[in-house]
């Protein structure tokens, strides 16, 4: 099966929200009795028959495809602006001060620490953060199933990590097929359109 998922609750059975898991094909959450095991992910009753069907012809459809380099930009965007612009401010009310010079303003490591958080939280509980979702993609497993708690982690501390190596992060998505960054390619996701 695939990856806790405890926010979310089963599709057929709202009263049910434990041992809830995500399809890997559809990615909606079920309980343990709406899904079935097929080559070692999970699917619900409306994607098994298409998926046996692609396992028989030889096409793996498991994973929805891989999110193009304009949505990734543009999730990142949305997800970053609120913390540049109160980096900006707190920078500019430093220089106002003239404090920045004298001593770093640890306003600016406790936007660090809430970006990361945010990432990794966002990405651990539902596989998407508010720019993710605003672009229709999600990060998922090599296989398509739900991220670990691990890997989630992984990914925003290293995105975070080589945050001042922006262009070598983000080099990789445009020579892999499946547009992947450093980050990805460390915590072992990849990020996939939910439409």
């Amino acid at each position: 099966m695939t990856d806790l998922s405890p926010v979310a609750v089963c599709s057929n059975h709202p009263d049910l929200s434990e041992g809830v898991h995500r399809c890997a094909r559809c990615t909606r959450p079920f309980c343990a009795d709406c899904l079935v095991l097929i080559g070692g992910a999970s699917y619900c009753a409306s994607c098994k028959n298409e998926q046996l069907l692609d396992v028989r012809s030889g096409v793996d459809s498991g994973t929805p495809p891989f999110a193009s380099r304009g949505r990734r930009f543009g999730g990142y965007f949305i997800d970053s602006l609120p913390f540049v612009i109160l980096s900006m401010i707190v920078v500019y009310r430093a220089m106002a001060h003239s404090t920045f010079v004298r001593r770093f303003d640890p306003m600016i490591i406790v936007i660090t620490i809430t970006w990361v958080v945010y990432d990794a939280l966002m990405i651990q509980l539902r596989s998407q953060t508010l720019g993710k979702m605003a672009v229709h993609t999600r990060v998922v497993r090599i296989d398509g199933t739900p991220v670990t708690a691990a890997q989630a982690w992984i990914r925003a501390l290293t995105r975070w990590a080589l945050g001042y190596l922006y262009v070598v992060d983000w080099m990789p998505i445009f020579f892999t097929r499946d547009h992947l960054c450093v980050h990805d390619m460390l915590a072992k996701t990849r990020v996939v359109n939910t439409d």
